[in-house]
């Protein structure tokens, strides 16, 4: 998070060195490459190289599509899919997995927010059926936000519709049986121990070592990730 934050400060120092024109294509990189499915530091790490190297041109008069092309946008895709293509399964497990226990606590917390001030709970805590809740959607929120994300830039749009026809129908039934595998598996639960459980109250507070657990693995992972990306810088 530190790392990601400095990337960031001296980005938006070095947009204030470039011209209009320079800008305007930056700023239209910046979309690409925000909408794409790097990880957070791995975005502010491409965009520091990519605005380093418009700087060089920008100083030596060099048109830009010597170093883009003509094609901002394939440009970019260029680049996503190496950085993808160098992640190893292992460490695609760990992104997953780091935001969505990040999106689990988000939603646990304002979950027995909501159950404390609206429904007037004795206790800070979720329900099963909450928990159950905010674990479904924190499994299918980072895949449908990434979709989401992509369709915000035209390219990816298209590649998306046409050009990744099988990996898009393959995700959809993926999600299809993800949520009749949550409904049954609810259905079940409440056969076997009866449909009072899912009223039963987590208190969160006597959960407060599990929460600091899972907080402790998600910042892990995020140094991991600031890691590999010093290394890389290193290299």
């Amino acid at each position: 998070m530190i790392l990601t934050l400095k990337l960031l400060k001296l980005r938006l120092e070095q947009e204030k060195k470039l011209n209009a024109e320079n800008l305007a294509l930056y700023k239209s990189i910046t979309t690409c490459i925000k909408n794409s499915n790097l990880s957070v530091i791995e975005k502010e790490e491409v965009l520091q190289e990519i605005i380093s190297l418009i700087l060089e041109a920008q100083l030596e008069n060099k048109p830009m599509n010597l170093f883009i092309g003509k094609d901002y946008e394939k440009f970019c895709m260029s680049i996503i899919n190496e950085y993808n293509g160098n992640k190893s399964i292992y460490l695609k497990i760990l992104n997953f997995i780091q935001k969505y226990l990040l999106t689990l606590i988000i939603l646990s917390l304002f979950m027995a927010i909501v159950n404390k001030l609206v429904y007037k709970y004795s206790s800070f805590g979720i329900t099963v059926d909450n928990f159950i809740l905010a674990n479904a959607i924190s499994l299918i929120l980072y895949p449908i936000s990434r979709k989401i994300r992509q369709r915000n830039s035209s390219y990816t749009f298209y590649q998306s519709i046409f050009a990744n026809k099988e990996n898009t129908y393959g995700e959809m039934v993926a999600l299809v049986f993800y949520v009749i595998f949550i409904f049954l598996s609810r259905f079940i639960v409440g056969k076997i121990f009866g449909k009072e459980v899912f009223d039963y109250l987590l208190n969160l507070n006597n959960c407060i070592y599990y929460l600091i657990l899972i907080s402790f693995i998600v910042i892990t992972i995020e140094f991991f990730n600031s890691t590999l990306v010093k290394i890389r810088n290193f290299k």
